[in-house]
């Protein structure tokens, strides 16, 4: 009986990260927006909201500043609108899931080594 051929893990490889493959991102950033953090995209539809308010009211750059950094607090101090979310890691919404902008859960699962295997510069050292 012969054993099923499996492919070499694939965690020494540049575009690994937490089990998923960086590499389409990497090579088209953003494309795929169904990649990125639910939360992340909520606070910029928020900013965005605020600015339209504060170019409504003819806010000034300084008082809309402020306005927006109180907004910020609140957005933090809230939980977050995803079921993804988990409290961890340094992202910018405190999330142990992101990656930058990317959601990890997200991301297509690592193959293991593939046609798009590159060695991790600290991986070759």
């Amino acid at each position: 009986m012969t054993a099923p051929i499996r492919r070499l893990p694939g965690n020494e490889c540049r575009h690994f990260a937490g089990g998923r493959c960086l590499f389409e991102e990497r090579r088209n950033p953003g494309y795929n927006r169904s990649w990125q953090c639910r939360v992340l995209l909520q606070w910029e539809a928020c900013y965005d909201d605020f600015l339209l308010r504060a170019e409504a009211f003819r806010l000034e750059a300084a008082s809309a500043a402020g306005l927006w950094e109180r907004r910020v607090e609140r957005l933090v101090a809230q939980a977050p609108d995803c079921a993804e979310f988990r409290r961890g890691g340094g992202s910018a919404t405190g999330c142990a899931n992101a990656v930058g902008e990317l959601c990890l859960l997200r991301l297509p699962q690592c193959p293991g080594r593939c046609r798009h295997f590159a060695l991790c510069p600290e991986a070759g050292a």
